[in-house]
């Protein structure tokens, strides 16, 4: 580095000393530009990064007052010695005295003037930080401003403060109305430095004192090194002192938080110790180290947290209500017993309680205290179960009965106690329930019981009396839907009633158990499904349980009717009993299955087969009943006429064949009959008498196909029918009856026609006549 460029630094560091609150930026730039050609070196760089954290060794330079205490901060006043220190009064005018009127000074923000009378030395001092072994100057500018005078002196002392040993003794100097630099270099060797600004006045030829002006009070130190940041101890939240390394002498300012701890000398080795804490666990402690004015980058630790105390949990029972024990003071504790939470905080006395619910007896309770980030270890402990059990609930038992049952605490322990003072043990299921034997005892008797639990806890004494039993439930046979007959067994000699409910609807049936102990009651046919209750009574009138049944479905289904199916279908339909299963056997034996809807029907998907050929189709209902087969003949798509069998006169129906389920329409002039052909292809159709030689026709449809026609003609009848008269009283003008279809009818009184004409074709007839006289025998 060149020597101009060293000057700059230290110039720089000079004026941040002498000057508070300046700092480097104020500098004119050329101080920094000059010799460009230079570029900082690595060491350069880092001396102007500590100008940067400086602090000045010289407190308060400026001489800044203090109103509110009367002293200049960092400044003290002396008379001769050092050692002879005075107070600051005001004298007025911005003056203050310093102990007496021979001694004033005026401070006045950049210096301050110092006021000596005749034979008196008088004396400004400050005490520095300085490091043993390191070079320092000390200076300050200064000048005349009363009356010149003779023998008017200022001048320095440099004192090692710890050991009071003079190291500079300047004092003598001549001072003039010109500002004159003072000053002084000396090499530290101590920790503690005392420098002395000094003012006399030996001579007053020209007058009895002197006032001195005192500005630029600077002190330095030569070739300095920026120390190293401070190396901290760790610390726990116990710890109690605050310690560490750091560069030997120099001054370390300590830190918690953003709270100043104040500052501890560090040691010839380096070493530092300051009494301070405890701090809690996560409390950041920081150091910065303070040498010849520069400071170091500051260090940090964290405080860490120490184990915790395991908390302790007092007994606990399932009637407790309140949780309690001990744990770290201020910690905050969890306690978990089952599924339940409680947070509670542990008092200062390390004590901790809080309100639960009662707890099960056997849970296991748990807890750990949580401080500073800390987790305790785990506390726990088991409920005590101090609860008797419930006492037992005994089932009835009667006469008949050589078993003791009911409910209680599952896993207790269960003792009956029979009349006669005898104890039979058992053990409650965990499902709640016992069951112990015992002999049968007398009606009326009392049967107790009592439970007793892991823990010995017993409970209340349940109890039961004895009663007389009734008859045993009766067994019913099976009942189908085309029995007629309940039969079954119960207890000889009782009465036993059946009850048959089917749709809400019941109808009660009684009979006697016979000496074998066996019943048959008659009954009504009933459906399916219905439900069949039965109870006995014994001659005491008490009631047996109740048995029941359900009526089984036995009875097939009809057998289905099916639609025809042709040569070309290849869907076979049809309806049948609903939701049963359909099933389609194929002239191959090939089967194929359905099922018949809510509404009975079905269709199923069939490959077409030829005409003439055969299917079976049966249906199943949900009991497994199957029905009889409906055969179904395979028809040809086209449809072939019916025969019409002769017709005569006399005739009132039309016979012949068809397809079965085939509609046969006969026509006979302008009017049209219609009529089915049955299963067995034949048809009937019922129509008025003909006259001879009328021509019928007929034709058939089957699932929209109709046949070609085919006709006959009717031929003479053997007979015709009746003829009759209807009453005639003396008033009627008309006369009715019946007589061959289509036939004449005259209408005589002995051999005189009074009316004619013809029988109408449904083989009534009614004509007009003039009223007749009482007995008048009126023929047709």
């Amino acid at each position: 580095m060149k020597k101009q460029t060293i000057r700059k630094i230290v110039t720089s560091a000079l004026v941040a000393n002498m000057v508070a609150g300046s700092v480097i930026t104020a500098l004119p730039q050329v101080s920094f530009a000059a010799d460009s050609s230079d570029a900082p070196t690595q060491s350069e760089k880092k001396l102007l990064s500590a100008l940067r954290t400086t602090v000045p060794i010289i407190q308060n330079a400026n001489f800044t007052m203090d109103p509110t205490t009367n002293t200049i901060p960092g400044w003290q006043f002396a008379v001769t010695s050092a050692g002879n220190i005075v107070s600051l009064s005001s004298a007025g005018s911005g003056w203050y005295y310093a102990g007496d009127g021979n001694f004033k000074v005026y401070p006045y923000g950049s210096g301050i003037q110092m006021y000596t009378t005749l034979n008196r030395l008088n004396i400004m001092h400050q005490t520095i930080n300085t490091t043993p072994g390191t070079t320092y100057t000390f200076r300050y500018d200064a000048r005349i401003v009363s009356n010149g005078a003779e023998l008017l002196h200022t001048g320095a002392r440099i004192y090692n403060a710890d050991t009071n040993t003079i190291m500079v003794d300047d004092s003598g100097n001549t001072i003039s109305p010109n500002i004159r630099t003072y000053s002084y270099t000396f090499v530290a060797t101590g920790t503690k430095t005392r420098l002395e600004i000094t003012t006399s006045c030996s001579a007053g030829y020209h007058g009895n004192y002197l006032t001195t002006d005192v500005k630029n009070v600077s002190a330095t130190a030569n070739n300095p090194t920026i120390p190293s940041k401070p190396v901290i101890n760790a610390m726990t939240d116990r710890s109690t002192v605050i310690s560490g390394t750091a560069k030997p002498y120099s001054m370390v300012s300590l830190y918690a938080g953003n709270s100043y701890l104040g500052d501890v000398r560090a040691s010839a080795s380096g070493s530092f110790s300051r009494t301070a804490g405890p701090y809690a666990a996560g409390t950041k402690i920081s150091a910065t180290a303070t040498d010849s004015g520069y400071v170091s980058d500051k260090s940090e630790i964290t405080v860490t947290a120490t184990a915790i105390s395991t908390p302790t949990i007092n007994r606990l029972t399932d009637q407790s209500t309140t949780a309690s024990g001990t744990g770290e003071a201020g910690s905050v504790l969890t306690l978990k017993i089952g599924d339940a939470t409680y947070t509670v905080n542990v008092a200062t006395n390390g004590t901790w309680s809080t309100t639960i619910s009662k707890p099960k007896a056997g849970l296991v309770a748990e807890a750990t205290s949580v401080k500073d980030g800390i987790t305790s270890a785990k506390a726990s402990t088991t409920v005590v179960d101090v609860t008797a059990p419930d006492a037992p609930v005994l089932q009835p038992v009667t006469d008949k009965d050589t078993h003791v049952k009911g409910t209680g605490e599952a896993g207790t322990t269960v003792k009956v106690i029979l009349p006669n003072g005898t104890v039979l043990s058992g053990t409650v299921d965990t499902n709640g329930n016992f069951d112990i034997v015992i002999p049968a005892q007398a009606q009326d008797t009392v049967i107790r019981a009592t439970l007793t639990d892991a823990a010995g806890n017993v409970s209340a004494a349940g109890s039961t009396t004895v009663v007389h039993a009734g008859p045993s439930a009766p067994v019913l046979n099976t009942v189908t839907d085309q029995s007629t007959r309940v039969n079954g067994t119960a207890d000889a000699g009782t009465t036993v009633t059946v009850k048959i409910t089917y749709n809400g609807v019941s109808i009660s049936y009684t009979g006697l158990v016979d000496d074998f102990g066996e019943f048959s009651i008659p009954i009504d046919r009933s459906h399916a499904g219905a439900t069949v209750d039965a109870i006995a009574k014994d001659r005491t009138n008490a009631l047996s349980p109740r048995s029941s049944t359900v009526v089984q479905d036995v009875t097939a289904p009809d057998a289905p009717v099916v639609a025809p199916v042709f040569d070309t279908d290849t869907t076979i339909k049809g309806t049948g009993e609903a939701t049963c299963d359909v099933r389609v056997t194929l002239p191959s034996g090939g089967v194929l299955t359905g099922r018949t809807n809510e509404a009975g029907a079905f269709t199923l998907t069939i490959p077409a087969q030829a005409a003439g050929r055969t299917l079976q189709v049966t249906l199943t209902d949900a009991a497994g009943n199957e029905s009889t087969a409906t055969t179904v003949t395979v028809q040809s798509s086209t449809l072939a006429a019916p025969t019409i069998l002769p017709v005569t006169a006399d005739d009132t129906s039309v016979k012949g064949t068809g397809v079965a389920g085939a509609t046969v329409t006969l026509t006979i002039g302008n009017a049209t009959y219609t009529g089915t052909v049955a299963t067995d292809g034949t048809y009937t159709i019922t129509i008025p008498a003909q006259p001879k030689d009328t021509v019928i026709t007929a034709k058939q449809t089957l699932a929209g196909r109709t046949s070609g026609s085919v006709s006959t003609t009717v031929t003479a009848g053997q007979s015709i029918a009746q003829t009759t008269i209807g009453a005639l009283t003396t008033t009627s003008t008309a006369v009715t009856g019946t007589a061959e279809p289509n036939a004449n009818i005259a209408i005589k009184v002995g051999t005189t026609t009074i009316a004619s004409g013809v029988v109408g074709s449904d083989g009534k007839y009614s004509l007009l006549i003039q009223p007749q006289a009482a007995q008048t025998v009126v023929t047709a």
